[in-house]
C-alpha cells in the first residue's frame, strides 16, 4: 500500500492515507476499483481542492481525484484517475472534472471532456 498510515501534507495542510480497496492484494480490494499509483502522496501534495474533492495531474497528463473519508479520522484517499489505459468502470470521466479544476491547471476544456 503506497501510504499505509495517516501522513500529513505540509503543502496542503491535510492528512492522507491509502484506501486498501485501491491496492492489489489488500483486504477489501475490489475489481472495479482503480489501482492507486505509488506516487499518490506526491500527487496529493500537488492537488487542488474543488468542493469535497481534490485533483492533481501526473506527468502523463492524467487527472487524479482524491476524496475525503468523511469519517472521524479526517483523512483523504486516492479515488481514481482519467486515462484510456484504465478499465472503463474504473476511469474518472473527463466530463466529471469541475471547471475550476480545468482553469486551475490551465487545461483545454474540450480535451478534458474527451478523457
Amino acid at each position: 500500500m503506497p501510504v499505509a498510515g495517516a501522513k500529513r501534507s505540509d503543502k496542503v495542510n491535510e492528512i492522507y492515507k491509502s484506501n486498501p480497496k485501491h491496492t492489489l492484494g489488500q483486504t477489501g480490494n475490489r475489481p472495479n476499483a482503480g489501482i492507486e499509483p505509488k506516487n499518490s502522496f506526491e500527487l496529493f501534495e500537488n492537488s487542488f481542492q474543488s468542493g469535497n474533492k481534490r485533483y492533481s495531474i501526473d506527468s502523463d497528463g492524467n487527472i487524479h481525484q482524491f476524496t475525503h473519508t468523511n469519517k472521524g479520522d479526517n483523512t483523504w484517499h486516492w479515488a481514481g484517475r482519467t486515462g484510456k489505459d484504465q478499465a472503463v468502470d474504473q476511469r474518472l470521466k473527463g466530463n466529471n472534472i469541475p471547471q475550476d479544476v480545468i482553469k486551475h491547471f490551465n487545461l483545454n476544456p474540450k480535451k478534458v471532456k474527451k478523457l
